[in-house]
């Protein structure tokens, strides 16, 4: 049907060609924003455009354990060199409303990880320590799905609202390494571990509001954005592979903040080149612990108040976006 109303208005066209040549003169130009409400953009393709890019992920994510309060545990999984790649989709809805789809997954990385553990009331140093160089980035992705309505538009600056969702995932495996123990006296006791040691992943979902705003030039448009949520909720787990334990975490909400730059550069009026520059935050979480012995048939434990988990990781990505 679509088609066919198409070419109906293309033979319409070509028939009135000259009374269109004869009305342009006493036509007023139009120079506002095209309506996709009116029909004017009458293509699905005119109101999209689709980004592929190349980044480079840094940061790390904290695993905590508390008892009575007191920190006894804390495990640093460290994001060194990581390669990702990325896309993201948007959709004009309307003349003000755009939706959005993107995410990224990585590629290759290095990575370490440093367990200490604080087992001495009478000393406030870390009493146990290993550090695991061989640490693999298993799995790390995101998926982010938004909505962003203008605000305000005025000589080439404009400002935005926008809400989103936003899903994050972490998964390590630590071998290998290097121990410094406290058996019988303070850090009397080194040594070397060999194999896989531990498993730990992070889960991070979290509902969204924001504000950006940008400045467009002939060819060149710069534009930064603000998000943030106190509803940030992380589930986490970590095996304990040696010693046949789980340790999974129960959290509450916690807040997150982010903050992106970013400048876009015509190249062809329908290929634009683009970098950003972002850095997210997960505040600590804090809740309860299920410890599962995987050697003694499931049996587990309950602690309370005893787990807790934070991440922090800054992007830089170059990419092509093209407009349909």
């Amino acid at each position: 049907m679509i088609k066919a109303v198409c070419l109906g208005l293309a033979l319409a066209s070509c028939a009135g060609m000259g009374l269109a040549q004869d009305e342009a003169a006493d036509t007023p130009a139009t120079t506002g924003p095209v309506s996709v409400v009116s029909g004017t953009a009458n293509r699905l393709s005119d109101r999209l455009s689709l980004e592929t890019y190349l980044g480079y992920l840094s940061g790390e994510s904290n695993e905590y354990v508390y008892n009575n309060g007191a920190r006894t545990s804390r495990l640093t999984w460290t994001i060194e060199d990581a390669m990702i790649v990325g896309s993201r989709v948007n959709f004009a809805a309307t003349n003000w409303l755009s939706l959005g789809l993107g995410g990224w997954a990585s590629l290759a990385s290095d990575n370490t990880m440093d367990d200490y553990d604080w087992l001495r009331d009478d000393i406030d140093s870390w009493s146990d320590w290993s550090h695991h160089p061989d640490t693999d980035l298993e799995r790390a992705f995101e998926f982010d799905l938004s909505a962003q309505a203008r605000v305000l538009e005025w000589r080439g600056i404009w400002f935005d609202g926008l809400a989103g969702y936003q899903v994050r995932n972490y998964k390590w495996r630590a071998s290998g390494g290097h121990y410094v123990y406290s058996d019988y006296d303070f850090r009397d006791s080194e040594g070397n571990f060999s194999g896989p040691q531990v498993d730990y992943q992070q889960w991070w979902r979290t509902p969204y509001l924001g504000v950006a705003a940008g400045y467009a030039l002939p060819g060149l448009r710069l534009s930064g954005r603000v998000i943030a949520s106190p509803f940030a909720q992380v589930s986490d787990k970590d095996v304990h592979i040696e010693n046949g334990q789980s340790f999974t975490g129960d959290f509450g909400n916690t807040q997150m903040a982010a903050v992106t730059l970013r400048a876009e550069h015509d190249l062809t009026p329908s290929w634009t080149l683009s970098g950003e520059a972002n850095y997210q935050r997960f505040w600590e979480a804090r809740g309860d612990m299920t410890v599962n012995y995987l050697n003694l048939d499931g049996w587990n434990s309950e602690l309370s108040d005893a787990a807790g988990a934070s991440n922090d990781a800054m992007i830089l990505s170059l990419g092509l976006n093209y407009r349909f």
